[in-house]
């Protein structure tokens, strides 16, 4: 179970490179997120809006290869805060949760789980150095460069090591510690081999193309938001 989770959430979040959704202008990210914000604390039930244009970007981008993981991943947040609502009613303790109650529970965590993990999984490290560099932060750019390589290499180092422990007949506890220090390892040898990169500052920012179509369709997402929400 503890692989399927660790499958599931590397699928998610780190399936592809700088393409799709990764590539739009940062500017429209930023966009989305601030109107995903300002839609959910003014209006509630504009979350699903935003789950479902979360939903449609990413069948966009990548088909069902994005939006099978993190739909299973979001599923397990909300059936335990539906089902554990319900549960508490049943036992008497208030308010009280009917079965359609938690049924919009289940729906609400659902989307909000799935909505965030879009944003996640839109992240392009590349902006966000870039970013870093142009408010001045230039020795400190590289950073979100080394983090988005350690991450999707540690996530599949814990999948291949929980592999070797199931046909080895050994459990997950016992598995978790090789992997960390394999990452660890990892990590060292990232810092080493680019150590005069990550000692000095960053001289130039770095090239990157931006999708037009992923930014028209943020900037597409956003604007239904604050419609929405308009009176």
């Amino acid at each position: 179970m503890i692989g399927a989770l660790v499958s599931l959430i590397y699928r998610s979040l780190f399936l592809r490179g700088t393409s799709g959704a990764k590539a739009a202008h940062f500017l429209t990210k930023l966009a989305y997120v601030s109107a995903f914000v300002t839609a959910a604390y003014l209006r509630g039930d504009s979350i699903y809006i935003a789950a479902a244009t979360a939903a449609l970007i990413a069948l966009a981008d990548s088909g069902l290869d994005w939006v099978g993981p993190a739909v299973i991943l979001s599923s397990i947040p909300a059936t335990w805060y539906a089902l554990t609502a319900y549960l508490l009613s049943l036992a008497g303790v208030p308010p009280t949760v009917t079965p359609a109650d938690a049924a919009i529970i289940f729906a609400r965590v659902l989307a909000y789980s799935l909505t965030i993990m879009f944003i996640i999984y839109s992240i392009d490290p590349v902006s966000i150095s870039n970013a870093l560099h142009a408010l001045g932060a230039r020795k400190a750019s590289s950073a979100p460069l080394l983090i988005w390589r350690v991450m999707p290499y540690g996530l599949s180092t814990m999948m291949e090591s929980l592999a070797i422990g199931e046909l080895k007949g050994e459990g997950a506890s016992k598995r978790i510690a090789p992997a960390i220090a394999a990452i660890i390892e990892h990590g060292r040898g990232i810092e080493a081999s680019a150590y005069l990169r990550l000692a000095a500052p960053m001289v130039h920012r770095l090239p990157r193309r931006v999708n037009s179509f992923f930014t028209a369709l943020l900037l597409l997402s956003a604007a239904a938001l604050i419609l929405w929400v308009l009176p």
